[in-house]
């Protein structure tokens, strides 16, 4: 819900807030928020995640062990079918940017 809540979060701290805050919420969200998928598993969702956050900071999750590892590969599968990401941003979304966030090698 946050990601669809930034906007409007923005507008109520600029209403409400005696001062201005040097950086807007947006910038906060691109430079430092980090966004794992875990238990999102439709590309609905997704698409909905990607058009307020840059896919470069989405990594893929699983809810395992509350939810069965299926549900994640499954939801890989039909977002590669779904024309939503190119290949190489799936492969970020998958693994890539794992490796370049955390600084760790896969």
């Amino acid at each position: 819900m946050v990601p669809a809540m930034l906007d409007r979060a923005w507008a109520t701290v600029q209403k409400f807030g005696d001062d201005t805050p040097k950086r807007a919420l947006r910038e906060v969200w691109n430079e430092n928020v980090l966004v794992i998928t875990t238990g999102m598993y439709t590309v609905e969702a997704f698409s909905m995640l990607l058009k307020a956050t840059k896919v470069e900071r989405v990594m893929f999750g699983t809810d395992y062990p509350y939810d069965d590892i299926h549900c994640g590969s499954e939801f890989v599968r039909a977002l590669a079918g779904s024309g939503l990401l190119t290949q190489e941003e799936l492969e970020g979304f998958t693994w890539r940017n794992v490796e370049r966030l955390l600084g760790i090698a896969i």
